[in-house]
């Protein structure tokens, strides 16, 4: 497998489980995702902020019945040490 482009230009990028925390985390005006799960694809450095864009497949709401993922960018920054969504 080769490097995601983030990787390759020597830029951080979360692992999985950073960005499922960073995610669930995150406000939303419908309120925190705690129940979201996350799976992270390649990533890239951002291009709107600092950190990395990522693709991602996203469950808001994983104890729903029938909720479906969802396929989409999100942004990723490292603040103090920790990773939380830059770019929603």
């Amino acid at each position: 497998m080769s490097a995601s482009p983030a990787v390759a230009a020597g830029v951080a990028q979360p692992t999985e489980d950073e960005a499922t925390a960073a995610v669930r985390r995150h406000r939303l005006f419908t309120g925190p995702l705690t129940n979201a799960t996350l799976k992270l694809g390649d990533c890239s450095p951002g291009g709107v902020g600092p950190g990395v864009t990522c693709m991602t497949q996203i469950v808001m709401d994983s104890t729903k019945p029938n909720a479906t993922p969802q396929n989409r960018p999100i942004g990723f920054a490292l603040v103090n040490g920790q990773w939380e969504v830059a770019v929603w």
